[in-house]
């Protein structure tokens, strides 16, 4: 072959292989660019007008200009502006320019802060720019001390994310909830705040829920937190070293830094919503014609008198209350009365009228038996059938008999009380027909027992003293319980295996400062409580437990009524205090743990475990 058929073949094998990688690039499309790696820097500014922290600023309007286009994200519920202004500063985002114009007049040497957080983001990834802020002054001076901390939940300790958090320079306690706040700032998500651009002086801290949006405390159902102490705000300098080490061993140099710390800090703010008791009627009902319930907004102290127009009433009825208090069923007991279409009665109850006081309100009360829906022809042809179709069937049916439940399921454990629950109240029982038998060899041996009434004749208990791994039987004749609507139980056996003592474990809890007014709680994992019990000494023992990871918890109940109390501004009084051991404890089968703690010794916001932590997104 000569040279110049050798060069034609060439050039065409490479003409060739250029165009088969064209193809195979065009049909691979995914192989192709891609766009580069994805955009996670978050805008910058390029300049402003005014710059930040300028002073003897006199117009009205800034524009910020970035290196991109930006908006704004859910910037109402993240920003902030202080002084706090009747009106609030116009902002826009316009393209790579945010404008923002003040409809007030601008009050004279003051300095002004617009706290954006992170509502900045650009417009294409939403990239926020975190905790960015913008400053200037009307004077000549631009204030720069901050105040800082933390607001938590005063029940559960957790941190409080976007609550509003404000100073007053007026120290009177009325300055709360009739003055606005002067300087503001909002959480973060681990509910600690910095007040920016402070002056000198000694000021009050309040965080708020700021319901009606007008930064003062009017409103009773906004959550809100004080401090008792009175800050001045100062700047100290710390001076730290550092070393540059040639090696291991050998120093080189030592540097000294200073560090500007702003004073106060680490303030801590436990919010709470108080308590405001309303009493009022919300409304009654009668779904069935034997019984009717009345709503309340509050616990009732005392029955509400009840006065009837259209029935007898005297004697003819069981009242249920609820754990709260604040609702009650009345069990109608005689057939005439239950018979009657609609009750009419007058209603005596506590009401607080428009100058907050408790008074006796009279309402009369007209109750007709709820009516079911009304059925089309289709349906009520159906329901015919349906229920020729069961009487035929209650014919041959036996008697009906009462209904009843109880809580052994599976092993019992040694430190329960049997429970007998019924759907309606019990008129009658006969304990020569309830037995508790005990299993021994072969044999069952009769145990004296004594039943309990409880929920207004709703639900019985039997407590024993159980002896782990025996048998035990619980034998009700029939007819041992009676309702007061005909129905009887049947008779019925309930077999119990009590548990092994090696199947739990102990808990020691030790107080080293044991005062006789702490309530100790111990929760589980999503922080419902298993057990409760007040100190009476220093050691506080949780026995019998299941093995398993549990958390303890602790609040001072300082009025000794068993409960956890929220606080009141009004009162200066606090929430009741809350502590948390801040480890998790292992309770192993067969195990005895025992754990001493000064509650008072761990920092606050180091108590709670991480892992019951819950940022409140609100």
């Amino acid at each position: 072959m000569n040279k110049s058929r050798i060069h034609i073949w060439c050039c065409i094998s490479i003409l060739t292989s250029l165009f088969s990688g064209f193809l195979f690039s065009c049909a691979n499309r995914g192989a192709g660019p891609q766009g580069g790696p994805k955009d996670v820097t978050p805008p910058v500014v390029v300049k402003s007008t005014p710059k930040n922290n300028e002073v003897n600023f006199k117009n009205k309007k800034i524009e910020i200009d970035f290196d991109e286009i930006v908006v704004l994200n859910q910037f109402l519920e993240k920003s902030t502006s202080s002084p706090t202004t009747t009106k609030a500063p116009v902002v826009k985002a316009l393209g790579k320019k945010i404008s923002i114009e003040y409809e007030d007049t601008l009050q004279e040497n003051t300095t002004y802060t617009i706290n954006f957080s992170d509502a900045i983001v650009d417009n294409n990834e939403g990239n926020p720019l975190k905790n960015y802020s913008f400053a200037f002054s009307t004077g000549n001076v631009l204030d720069t001390l901050k105040i800082s901390g933390s607001v938590i939940d005063a029940e559960t300790l957790n941190p409080i994310k976007g609550i509003l958090v404000g100073i007053h320079q007026n120290l009177h306690d009325s300055a709360f909830t009739t003055l606005p706040l002067e300087r503001i700032t909002k959480t973060n998500e681990e509910g600690k705040f910095t007040i920016n651009n402070v002056k000198e002086g000694t000021y009050r801290v309040f965080a708020l829920q700021d319901i009606g949006g007008n930064y003062l405390f009017d409103l009773p159902n906004e959550k809100l937190a004080f401090s008792d102490s009175i800050f001045q705000t100062k700047i100290t300098i710390e001076s730290k070293f550092d070393t540059i080490m040639i090696d291991s061993l050998t120093i080189d140099t030592i540097i000294e830094k200073q560090i500007l710390r702003y004073e106060p800090e680490n303030i801590i703010l436990t919010a709470f919503e108080e308590k405001h008791i309303r009493h009022d009627f919300i409304k009654g009902e009668r779904k069935e014609p034997h019984k009717f319930t009345l709503f309340f907004s509050e616990k009732q102290d005392s029955i509400p008198k009840i006065v009837p127009l259209n029935f007898e009433w005297e004697n003819n009825y069981i009242i249920q209350q609820n754990k709260t208090q604040d609702t009650l069923a009345y069990w109608i007991t005689d057939s005439l009365t239950y018979a009657t279409d609609s009750l009419k009665f007058e209603l005596y109850y506590p009401f607080t009228d428009t100058l907050n006081n408790v008074v006796l309100k009279m309402d009369t009360i007209v109750l007709p038996v709820k009516a079911p829906k009304q059925k089309n022809n289709s349906q009520q042809e159906s329901s015919r059938k349906k229920s020729k179709k069961k009487e035929n069937e209650n014919e041959k049916k036996k008697v009906e008999h009462l209904k009843i439940t109880n809580n052994v399921k599976g092993p019992f454990d040694v430190y329960n009380d049997v429970v007998l629950s019924f759907d309606v109240p019990i008129k009658h029982y006969d304990t020569a027909k309830i037995h508790l038998e005990r299993k021994k060899d072969t044999l069952w041996i009769s145990i004296p027992i004594e039943l309990k009434v409880h929920d207004a004749s709703m639900k019985f208990s039997i407590a024993q003293e159980w002896i782990p791994e025996e048998e035990y039987r619980l034998v009700l004749d029939s007819a041992a319980f009676h309702e007061y609507y005909g129905k009887s139980t049947n008779k019925t056996k309930v077999n119990i295996k009590i548990r092994s003592l090696e199947e739990y474990a102990n808990l020691y809890v030790i107080l080293k400062n044991f005062t006789g007014k702490e309530i100790l709680q111990l929760l589980n994992s999503r922080e419902k409580v298993e057990r409760e019990t007040k100190a009476t000494d220093v050691e506080t023992a949780f026995e019998n437990l299941n093995p398993g990871d549990y958390y303890l918890k602790i609040f001072v109940d300082e009025n000794n009524n068993g409960i956890w109390d929220t606080g009141n501004y009004a009162e200066k009084r606090q929430a009741e205090k809350v502590y948390y051991y801040p480890s998790k404890i292992n309770l192993r089968a067969f195990w005895d743990v025992e754990e001493e703690l000064d509650y008072t010794k761990i920092p606050t916001l180091k108590q709670k475990p991480k892992e019951l932590i819950k940022k409140n997104s609100k």
